[in-house]
């Protein structure tokens, strides 16, 4: 039997061959069947899935017409229902509802939709709308580091044929994450029915304090860096499995790309540059002013690279539409504090599953850099591309850059 160490190496050599063939002009065109035999076979098979007993292909549904692409099993029970799509294809709420719809009908009760780049795993039967049935949602190929690269492994370990042997696969760990997120929501939260009983508790013990004090007490505490961080948190119904939407400048605090060199320092850290779109009727830009004026931003518990960021990294924010770069920030503190209804930004209406990434040295850029094709041409990120190729990529979530490609998006490099 395959180690759990030898299969993360094996993992690890299908990932890079991945990231080896987006790099490559127009890499990204390969169709479903080539995306398969080479990148999603392999993978499979590193976690496990080797024999024809355990890897079935193609397997129909009882109309005779339609099919999954690949079915697991286990010690003779199918497990997970596997849905590939081609390298280039976005996956999207429809390729998952499609996914989602075949498993239930076969009676799996996990299904993963992959490109080869992303990987989604939902919870078929969980009984919520198709967002909050999805686990966790990966970025195949944004890792760099070790440590980035074992996260993105631990995830994938999950609906391993080892994981099912030994437990029972992401269920134990799904149920964990449940109960992380409810205990600490409900527990900062003043009005909950728990921290009332917590407060009447300790008065009759002596304490008189109020519910405020109490969930003060329990949001102090509770924003320690979970044991769980490795993962992103199942979300529940009503939470939101995409990054936060944001908006736009205060126009008092906008900077000059020349000017901006005197103020923003990007030594130190890592660089971002995270994205922002338009919702409930307001622009990226609208969304980024009210998010970003209230001192952080927010993304999805699900949100890709989240867990990547850290205090001191510099980011950059894109809104989608105009293909500007708006704004610059430092970070500054850990991404693990959930927002609550009593500091939500809006204009949405508030849903737990959000955290905050707080922010200082918020800058804003006048006249806004634009993410044109001259622009996308000079970025280190860009290099041996096709300019007439897809770029959604690299704003299509939260993604790591180089410092240079940092200065150059935010007009403090003109190379």
């Amino acid at each position: 039997m395959t180690t759990k160490t030898e299969a993360a190496s094996r993992v690890r050599t299908v990932l890079e061959a991945v990231k080896n063939q987006i790099a490559k002009p127009g890499g990204l065109k390969l169709n479903e069947a080539t995306t398969r035999a080479h990148f999603l076979n392999p993978l499979l098979n590193a976690l496990g899935y080797a024999r024809m007993d355990e890897l079935e292909f193609e397997h129909f549904l009882p109309d005779g017409k339609t099919f999954l692409d690949y079915r697991l099993h286990v010690d003779g029970k199918p497990r997970v229902a596997v849905e590939a799509k081609a390298l280039d294809v976005a996956l999207t709420d429809k390729e998952a509802a499609q996914a989602v719809g075949y498993a239930a009908i076969l009676g799996d009760e996990w299904t993963v939709l992959s490109n080869a780049r992303q990987w989604r795993l939902y919870h078929t039967f969980a009984q919520t709308p198709l967002a909050g049935k999805l686990v966790l949602s990966l970025d195949l190929v944004s890792w760099d580091t070790d440590a980035e690269f074992d996260r993105i492994f631990d995830q994938l370990w999950l609906v391993s044929r080892e994981s099912f042997q030994a437990g029972d696969g992401p269920s134990s760990w799904v149920t964990s994450q449940k109960l992380d997120h409810e205990l600490r929501h409900s527990l900062v939260d003043e009005a909950s029915a728990e921290v009332r009983y917590i407060r009447k508790q300790l008065e009759s013990r002596g304490v008189s304090v109020g519910a405020g004090d109490v969930a003060a007490w329990f949001r102090h505490h509770l924003t320690e860096p979970r044991a769980t961080s490795k993962a992103a948190l199942y979300p529940l119904a009503g939470a939101s499995p995409s990054p936060m939407k944001a908006s736009s400048p205060l126009g008092s605090m906008g900077a000059s790309a020349t000017a901006v060199k005197s103020i923003i320092s990007s030594s130190g850290g890592s660089h971002w540059i995270i994205p922002a779109g338009a919702d409930e009727g307001y622009s990226a830009a609208d969304h980024m002013r009210i998010w970003l004026s209230k001192g952080f931003w927010g993304f999805g518990v699900s949100t890709p690279g989240r867990k990547g960021i850290k205090p001191g990294d510099w980011a950059c924010f894109y809104a989608a539409g105009s293909h500007e770069v708006l704004a610059t920030a430092r970070i500054s503190g850990d991404l693990d504090h959930e927002v609550g209804p009593a500091d939500w930004p809006g204009p949405e209406a508030f849903h737990t599953g959000t955290y905050k990434v707080p922010v200082s040295e918020l800058t804003w850029l006048e006249p806004a850099p634009v993410l044109d094709q001259a622009l996308r041409m000079r970025l280190d990120a860009y290099k041996g591309k096709d300019p007439a190729a897809i770029w959604s990529w690299l704003v299509q979530t939260t993604h790591r850059i180089s410092r240079d490609d940092y200065l150059r998006l935010t007009g403090q490099k003109t190379d």
